[in-house]
């Protein structure tokens, strides 16, 4: 078979002057190069037909990065901040909620003032955010004489929180 495939080649070669013969060495040769580009294709057109499995095992060996969900919650302007609270007057706190969770989170938040192990609810609410999304929340509120320092604190649903001490005027 392979001395009729020479003998065609080189009966077209003879029509072609400046081509160079092909001799059973040069056929083997380019079958080698063919047969090694036909098993890179398909070594490509496996892994491309493997990857979803692949990638499927990579992530439950824990070995490929995973979006870390994640939420901000931080006093709007800490400079602003009081220092002191005169009971039985409004008091405003205003923090900011931002949602970097990867899909919209609904948060739910608690307003408390604390004084040792005393503990009162004086405010709560809840805001849902886009992924993305921030907002800015200023809750006013009266607080009563809970003594000579009290501890405010806001609480989100996922268990974050940041609070302040402020005395008493």
């Amino acid at each position: 078979m392979m001395q009729w495939i020479v003998i065609i080649v080189n009966i077209s070669v003879m029509q072609y002057p400046n081509i160079t013969p092909l001799t059973s060495q040069n056929i083997w040769q380019l079958l080698r190069y063919v047969l090694s580009a036909v098993v890179v294709l398909l070594s490509v057109i496996l892994l491309a037909l493997a990857m979803p499995h692949l990638e499927n095992q990579l992530n439950r060996w824990g070995l490929l990065p995973r979006h870390e969900q994640m939420t901000e919650l931080y006093v709007s302007d800490p400079k602003k901040l009081p220092k002191t609270y005169a009971p039985g007057k409004n008091h405003t706190v205003v923090f900011t909620v931002r949602n970097l969770e990867g899909r919209t989170t609904g948060y739910a938040y608690t307003l408390t003032a604390s004084k040792f192990n005393h503990r009162v609810i004086i405010g709560e609410g809840s805001v849902a955010l886009k992924q993305n999304e921030s907002r800015k929340i200023r809750l006013t509120t009266t607080l009563e004489d809970t003594g000579k320092r009290v501890y405010i604190k806001v609480t989100l649903s996922n268990g974050q929180h940041i609070g302040y001490w402020l005395d008493r005027k």
